[in-house]
């Protein structure tokens, strides 16, 4: 839940820094969204397996972070290639 609230909190302060308008036509705002969204459902999911110790769940668990941390990646680095160019 931390890291989802700093992920949120960097998020909220690059659109506060950012120039021009809010878009999801943008891919970038596009899917750093689709990347919260996951984290967020991957945090309450998370604390639901911790809470109620569900092994069979926890190799699910393992699969869908790797996912959503791979979709992270996408707004992360796009993010960094958009500011250096």
């Amino acid at each position: 839940w931390l890291g989802f609230t700093f992920d949120v909190t960097g998020t909220l302060l690059m659109h506060l820094m950012a120039e021009g308008s809010f878009s999801l036509k943008d891919p970038h705002t596009l899917t750093g969204q689709l990347a919260l969204w996951l984290m967020l459902a991957h945090a309450v999911w998370a604390s639901i397996v911790v809470h109620r110790n569900l092994e069979k769940m926890k190799n699910l668990f393992h699969r869908y972070s790797l996912l959503v941390w791979a979709v992270w990646l996408i707004p992360y680095f796009g993010g960094m290639l958009m500011a250096m160019s």
